[in-house]
């Protein structure tokens, strides 16, 4: 399964897409939605590089590709759309190995939906993160 369009667009939009090179609180160097080069092509941010939005949602899906990959993998039942779409947008913001040990994956694979829908709660910290957790919720849920 594959991020849909749409969840794609959440992500941007919770995440931010910033056009131009910044650094980021760990001094990285970054740009569109939370890229920096570690993550790969395009593979050296500098200052004054500049992007487009369409650039940056086509680096976004190229850094969501292994992490679909990864997601697929952990997954031991089917998803709907929207449920693998909030759950990629959790994973994108607190990591592979985060998301891998998280309540939403365990409860989401043992069937319990309302469960793991609750679990996104967990991940709320700093408290500027609950409308984000409250919103995959809902996404997760429809």
């Amino acid at each position: 399964m594959r991020t849909s369009l749409a969840g794609i667009a959440r992500i941007e939009q919770r995440e931010g897409c910033v056009l131009h090179a910044y650094r980021d609180s760990a001094g990285v160097w970054t740009i569109g939605v939370g890229h920096s080069s570690l993550a790969g092509t395009p593979p050296l941010i500098h200052m004054g590089m500049t992007i487009t939005h369409a650039q940056a949602t086509a680096i976004l899906k190229s850094d969501l590709g292994p992490r679909e990959d990864f997601m697929n993998r952990l997954l031991t039942r089917p998803a709907t759309q929207n449920q693998f779409d909030a759950m990629m947008s959790l994973m994108f913001n607190i990591g592979d190995s985060g998301f891998e040990g998280s309540d939403v994956l365990k409860l989401f694979n043992v069937g319990d939906l309302k469960g793991a829908a609750s679990a996104f709660a967990h991940w709320s910290h700093p408290a500027a993160l609950a409308s984000r957790r409250r919103d995959e919720a809902r996404q997760f849920l429809s």
